[in-house]
């Protein structure tokens, strides 16, 4: 292989680990919680989860999703029906679930 193809293969394959890297809202294992802290936080904060239940009982849901490549971790899920919802959400919890990174899926 001539000099000037090792360069080429070396960029691509940098570009691919790069690409790879930052897929957005995937997370390292060591950023995930562990399912069971998330079911703590649920239950500790029960009042909250009820409190955005409440802005539509019919479509919002809490669900733990269970990491494939991170056995034991998971991610917080929380369905919603609309854009205004997601956004009384993002309001009430800001970033987090007490702690918790959740994110909000439509349905």
């Amino acid at each position: 292989m001539k000099p000037i193809h090792w360069i080429i293969v070396l960029c691509l394959v940098s570009l691919l680990i790069a690409c790879s890297a930052a897929i957005p809202g995937q997370r390292s294992c060591d950023d995930l919680p562990s399912v069971e802290a998330i079911r703590r936080a649920l239950e500790q904060h029960a009042g909250m989860r009820t409190q955005i239940e409440q802005l539509n009982p019919n479509a919002i849901v809490f669900a733990i999703e269970e990491s494939q490549r991170c056995p034991g971790s998971g991610t917080l899920i929380i369905y919603h029906a609309t854009a205004a919802e997601a956004k009384q959400i993002r309001r009430l919890l800001g970033e987090t679930f007490f702690g918790i990174p959740y994110r909000l899926r439509n349905v």
